[in-house]
């Protein structure tokens, strides 16, 4: 049996050149494939980047080892293998189908969530004193969210961090507390002359109470807590024309609502009215409408002046909270200032 020739008109061949830092040295070699096929060219280019990588690393070793002058950076060999690996992810992407490299990063974004379900960074949680990773929470799913101790989230806890520099506001004061989270119930209890846990749907101990059409007498609240209710409202201004009737002049409200400060103006439609289409349009079954930028003009509408409190660094890292969520804080006018 002849053996055949190796040539390049049938046969791939390859002339590799290394430098390092003034080092040079050429590497010459055939591969017995033909030139043809495309897979097997494919494997043979990527077999030349893999020999590049490891005489490249042996170069430099030798050159610069532990008797030479020069050091190489610390992460020189681990940036090379990061560039083979990107490589290595091309090559795979040209010979695998594409169905199959979507169904491999679905599986692969699945395992991600659930590797860091239970927390990224070690968090505080100034409500409970907790430290330590907060777990993932909401829809859609949001990372170190939740703190495993008092169940508080984000904007709980930059309400709480609110409260603590104005404790006037909670303090021997009537508290009306629409939808209350769990972590501020006991501590307010204690601290309010009367604090009154308000839900259109109550839960044992919450009165039921209808946003748009409360029966509290005019002026008779001093503080009002209502996180991301708002958009459950049909009649959002309805509802703040309320609070504005019930608070007490100088009271003040405490709102926080889902807000897309890109947007000029509020997204609601009337003519989406099924739970299927609102969670579509709206991100929950029960929601009425996203926030634009208007939502300060419909707080303002009632009479209220309006301040910001927005979560900044550090006590978003710190403490978990939502990068740039806003409590508003709106105050009935006092009457002197009226």
């Amino acid at each position: 049996m002849t053996t055949p020739q190796i040539g390049a008109s049938r046969y791939s061949a390859a002339t590799l050149h290394f430098g390092a830092f003034g080092t040079s040295r050429q590497t010459h070699f055939e591969v017995g494939a033909p030139a043809g096929n495309h897979k097997i060219n494919q494997a043979i280019t990527f077999f030349r980047q893999v020999l590049f990588s490891w005489t490249a690393k042996t170069e430099s070793s030798r050159a610069f080892g532990r008797g030479g002058r020069l050091q190489l950076p610390p992460d020189f060999f681990e940036l090379d293998r990061s560039n083979m690996q990107r490589s290595l992810v091309a090559k795979i992407k040209r010979v695998i189908p594409e169905p199959v490299i979507g169904k491999v990063k679905k599986w692969r974004t699945m395992y991600n969530v659930v590797r860091e379900f239970g927390g990224r960074h070690p968090r505080e949680c100034p409500i409970c004193d907790y430290k330590g990773l907060f777990f993932a929470y909401g829809v859609p799913l949001q990372f170190d969210s939740c703190c495993p101790r008092c169940r508080s989230i984000g904007r709980h806890r930059q309400h709480h961090l609110l409260v603590q520099v104005n404790p006037q506001w909670i303090d021997d004061k009537v508290v009306l507390h629409f939808a209350p989270e769990p972590c501020f119930v006991k501590e307010y209890e204690k601290r309010a002359r009367r604090y009154l846990r308000a839900d259109y749907d109550p839960a044992p101990g919450e009165v039921q109470v209808d946003a748009q059409n409360m029966v509290f007498p005019d002026g008779s609240i001093d503080t009002i807590i209502c996180h991301n209710v708002i958009e459950h409202v049909p009649s959002d201004r309805r509802a703040l024309a309320e609070m504005f009737r019930v608070l007490k002049p100088g009271g003040v409200a405490l709102i926080t609502a889902p807000v897309i400060e890109a947007w000029a103006n509020t997204y609601e439609n009337p003519r989406i009215s099924t739970f299927r289409d609102r969670d579509l349009h709206f991100n929950q079954w029960d929601h009425f409408r996203l926030y634009g930028q208007d939502f300060r003009d419909r707080l303002r509408e009632p009479g209220f002046e309006l301040s910001l409190d927005v979560a900044t660094e550090p006590d978003v890292s710190r403490y978990g909270l939502d990068r740039g969520e806003t409590i508003f804080v709106a105050r009935r006018p006092s009457e002197a200032a009226g």
